[in-house]
Formats: C-alpha cells, sequence, structure tokens
C-alpha cells in the first residue's frame, strides 16, 4: 500500500497504527503526514511537531521506563494548540515485555486526540494482544527516496549497504555518520583482506559498538558465498551483547580468508 492510502484510511484517533516496513520504506513520511492531517498543520519535519514522542527500539531497546514517560508526559496540557498527541516507537520489536504489557492499557485507553505509531520488520514478533488492537499497513520501498541517496553518498561500489535497512531516513542518518566510513573500510578489507592492514583494522574494531559489529557481520552476509554466510549466521546468532572483540575479529578475518 503506498503513502496516499495509507494516510486515506485513516481518519481519527480511533486506533494506533503499525507499519510493516519493507527494504527501503520511509515511514517517517508517512507520519509526517499523518501528523499534518490529523492535527491540521503543515510541518517542516517531525522535530517541528513538540506534542510528538519518538523511541527508536534499534538505537536502544525500548523499557517500561520508556512507555511510562510517554504516559506521564501525555498526561499534562499539550505544548501545541491543536490537543493532537503522537508517540512513534519505531522498531518496535526491540521492545521489552514489561514494555509491551506497561503499553497495552494505554493502547486501550489513551486519551483524548492521542495516537500511537509503531514500526517493525518483524509484525510476528510483536504480542498478538497488541497486533490485534492496532490497525496494520504494510509499506512499499521509497524507490525516489532511495535512488537519491545513492547518488548523494555514491552507493554504487556499496550497493549492498542499501540492503542493510527498512527505512531510508535510517539509511541516510547512517551514511551521515562516521560509522558509514569505518563499516566502508572493514567491509572492504575483510572482502579482500591484507596482512599488512590486519592490525589497524583489529586495533579500531577493538572499540566498536555491539550494533556497529552486528551491522558489520549483516554487510558480510549479504555479499559471503554460501559457506560464509551459514558461518556468519551463526555468530549472528550467538553473539553476546559484549563480545570478546579481538576474539570476534579473528574469527571473522578466518571465515572471509578461508583460513
Amino acid at each position: 500500500m503506498n503513502n496516499s492510502e495509507i494516510i486515506n484510511n485513516i481518519d481519527s484517533f480511533s486506533s494506533s497504527v503499525i507499519l510493516v516496513l519493507n527494504n527501503n520504506s520511509n515511514p517517517d513520511a508517512i507520519v509526517k503526514s499523518l501528523i499534518e492531517k490529523l492535527a491540521t498543520i503543515s510541518l517542516h519535519n517531525l522535530q517541528n511537531y513538540l506534542d510528538l514522542i519518538i523511541f527508536d527500539g534499534y538505537k536502544k531497546n525500548i523499557k517500561k521506563d520508556d512507555v511510562l514517560s510517554i504516559i506521564k508526559q501525555f498526561s499534562h496540557s499539550n505544548i501545541t494548540d491543536n490537543n493532537a498527541k503522537f508517540y512513534y516507537l519505531k522498531n518496535f520489536q526491540y521492545a521489552s515485555n514489561e514494555a509491551y504489557n506497561c503499553l497495552l492499557k494505554f493502547i486501550e485507553e489513551p486519551g483524548d486526540n492521542t495516537m500511537g505509531i509503531f514500526t517493525t520488520n518483524s509484525i510476528n514478533e510483536l504480542p498478538i494482544t497488541i497486533v490485534s488492537r492496532c490497525k496494520v499497513f504494510y509499506l512499499e520501498p521509497d524507490e525516489v527516496a532511495l535512488e537519491e541517496l545513492k547518488k548523494e553518498f555514491k552507493l554504487d561500489k556499496h550497493h549492498w549497504i542499501t540492503q542493510l535497512f527498512n527505512d531510508v531516513e535510517a539509511l541516510k542518518e547512517f551514511c551521515n555518520s562516521e560509522n558509514f566510513i569505518k563499516l566502508k573500510a572493514t567491509h572492504d578489507f575483510l572482502m579482500k583482506p591484507n596482512f599488512e592492514n590486519y592490525k589497524s583494522q583489529f586495533n579500531e574494531f577493538k572499540n566498536w559498538e555491539f550494533h556497529e559489529i552486528k551491522i558489520l557481520i549483516k554487510s558480510l552476509i549479504l555479499v559471503g558465498n554460501l559457506s560464509q554466510q551459514n558461518q556468519l549466521l551463526e555468530i549472528m546468532e550467538n553473539i553476546s551483547v559484549n563480545p570478546v572483540r579481538p576474539l570476534l575479529f579473528l574469527k571473522l578475518y578466518q571465515i572471509m580468508t578461508g583460513l
């Protein structure tokens, strides 16, 4: 379903909304249009709307305290004059069970002119008690925005990067960060390893954050052969939140070189 069809299917605050992501879809554009429609306001971007609370489970798991903070803030008077409140929980599959349970009652009794909007690329991971109380829409890829990003960041050589994200805004944010340069360098090294650069890459990898490591492994899975993919998938399934980075880098090096 395209963006216009989704917006046309939401006429009131009667229920919360789940947006199921496709590869490189654009949920932020839908949320912006939805707020403009229901709050009868024109926005330059989402950050301009003060009665909008955003949490992203991909950056940090959504906890019960996050949900309680939404409930507390929305129990007060509106900051804006149009009496419309929205909370936008991105990558909602990365929420704790306590957060789901706390949110359930708020979805059922959200208060006047209040809407929850959730995104996920794996709706089967969400509790059925929440899914059954929401309108669910499946998004299409935003090919226009994706092509613009490919040109802006010259992604022809590193086209696999576009497959790492289900959200074009998340892809753009990543390409604007230092992580983009770091990932490209380490990915390219592991695809064509040479021992001369091993020490510098090894030392840098020791300081990588957990989510950066997961993105690197996903990128290698996308371009590796079948044997490499199977080994990398096993690592992804068993990786701890705080892996021993020197040993992990050595393992990745061995997998990609066949040693």
